[in-house]
């Protein structure tokens, strides 16, 4: 019996991982193999015990199966492995500066354009790889928001004349992030 975290999905921090063996024939149990990602191996047993465990952490950085092979006091054996469980304690890069469709300049005061959508480079992450971004839209420079997208792009509507702040943090799919930064300023006037 496995203790996992939930299978298939991503982990930005350690995580046990455990198993029991029970017997059911009645002779006992004589001890297991395991290792991660390949079949541990045969006869005899390493670990003269009913229970194990690891972390994510020992496994390493990357996706991971956990194998493990047990035998009963008879020498019965039986292989059992889970799908795959992720580590990736690394948050993605910071997304790149923006840049406005229609043509208005980075902090330039402008009369024309006030329905701005913009577009910036890509964070990245070269291990789980990247979600999405958070996107703060308002006047606060240190401004913070949960508005969500997954492409590097915003259009947040008509605007008043005013400064306004885009703001954004890149979200890998382990759910690290990169530090809040400021992508664009536009001045309405």
């Amino acid at each position: 019996h496995f203790t996992l975290p939930r299978l298939n999905a991503w982990y930005n921090t350690d995580e046990r991982v455990a198993w029991r063996i029970d017997d059911e024939g009645g002779s006992g149990v004589k001890g297991y193999n395991w290792a991660w990602d390949r079949d541990p191996g045969g006869v005899p047993p390493a670990y003269r015990q009913s229970e194990g465990s690891t972390s994510l952490a020992e496994a390493g950085v990357g996706v991971h199966m956990i194998c493990v092979r047990a035998w009963d006091g008879r020498g019965n054996e039986v292989f059992l492995s889970k799908s795959w469980l992720g580590y990736d304690p690394f948050p993605p890069t910071r997304p790149q500066p923006a840049k406005e469709m229609h043509g208005a300049l980075n902090d330039v005061p402008q009369s024309e354009i006030n329905d701005p959508r913009f577009v910036w480079g890509e964070a990245t992450d070269l291990v789980s790889g990247v979600a999405g971004y958070e996107v703060y839209w308002g006047s606060n420079p240190q401004g913070t928001a949960s508005n969500w997208t997954e492409a590097p792009a915003y259009d947040p509507g008509p605007v008043k004349p005013g400064v306004y702040y885009l703001r954004a943090r890149a979200r890998d799919v382990a759910g690290n992030v990169s530090p809040w930064e400021t992508l664009f300023v536009f001045r309405y006037e």
